[in-house]
């Protein structure tokens, strides 16, 4: 009988645990929700870069969040988020195929995120589309210029879009 009420007792503990997280991603999937509608009522373009910056900092409860842009249109150069973005930021991005979250191993983005010390971070490239019959070197997970997977046999097949 004592086993019994020990493994009940280990089984409260853990749907307790479950029910824990699942309130807390119904608040971050609230909170990403209303942050989506505000990005898309958001009129002014250049006010975008920074209600991203924003959001990302409120629905995810960070510290600090830093947004890099470049090779931007002419009207836009004149912003903060495009200022400052070195040679070697540019090319770690663009070789960033994933994000990435872990320690930080003394990384250049670090250094945009204004705190005095970095533990850890996360760090996501986003890539603007491809250009049309250009080669793509974006996955096909994420880039919109494939197509959804379609089964051939046992493989998967990926079909460009041109």
């Amino acid at each position: 009988m004592e086993i019994l009420r020990e493994k009940n007792k280990g089984l409260e503990l853990r749907l307790a645990d479950l029910m824990r997280h699942g309130h807390d991603n119904d608040r971050t999937q609230q909170r990403m929700h209303a942050w989506q509608l505000r990005l898309l009522a958001e009129p002014d373009s250049h006010a975008l870069p920074y209600a991203v910056q924003d959001g990302l900092q409120q629905v995810f409860d960070v510290p600090a969040v830093a947004v890099k842009l470049w090779s931007v249109a002419e009207q836009y150069a004149h912003m903060e988020v495009v200022q400052g973005a070195s040679d070697d930021l540019r090319l770690f991005a663009e070789g960033l195929r994933a994000p990435y979250c872990g320690a930080n191993a003394g990384f250049e983005a670090a250094s945009l995120l204004e705190l005095d010390e970095v533990a850890s971070l996360a760090m996501v490239a986003c890539a603007r589309p491809c250009e049309p019959r250009a080669r793509c070197r974006v996955p096909p997970s994420v880039c919109s210029c494939w197509a959804r997977p379609t089964r051939a046999g046992s493989t998967r097949a990926w079909a460009r879009l041109t």
